[in-house]
């Protein structure tokens, strides 16, 4: 007789399965924050140098460490897509929401930071 566990996925998604859900969740926002931090700081030296390249850099790198986000939700979501149950409840159930809820804030703060960077682009960073 051959003994399943019904929870497949608990031992995984209570480790690092959940590190990387809430590693996924937490990049964009994360990222936004910190690049406007960064480039709210720069502004001045970037002013005063006459070139708004590290801004763009700074924005950049943001934009890359939100898209690692999405994908870490996205590989979480496909190691989920067929575990979970319509009822809900369980713990897979609940790691594929965060999953597909980390794919969509990502995706949002992804534009966000591309609208931002326009006009790191386009105008001085004196203006």
């Amino acid at each position: 007789m051959v003994v399943t566990n019904p929870f497949p996925a608990r031992e995984y998604w209570d480790g690092a399965g959940l590190a990387m859900l809430l590693g996924g969740v937490l990049a964009g926002p994360t990222a936004w924050g910190v690049n406007l931090m960064v480039n709210y700081s720069l502004v001045k030296p970037a002013c005063s140098a006459g070139s708004s390249l590290i801004l763009t850099v700074v924005s950049l790198l943001a934009i890359a460490a939100t898209s690692g986000g999405a994908l870490v939700s996205w590989h979480c979501w496909r190691r989920l897509r067929h575990g979970g149950t319509t009822e809900g409840g369980q713990v897979v159930d609940r790691s594929y929401f965060i999953a597909v809820m980390g794919m969509v804030l990502n995706l949002f703060f992804v534009l966000l930071l591309v609208v931002s960077t326009v006009p790191h682009v386009v105008l001085s960073p004196c203006e």
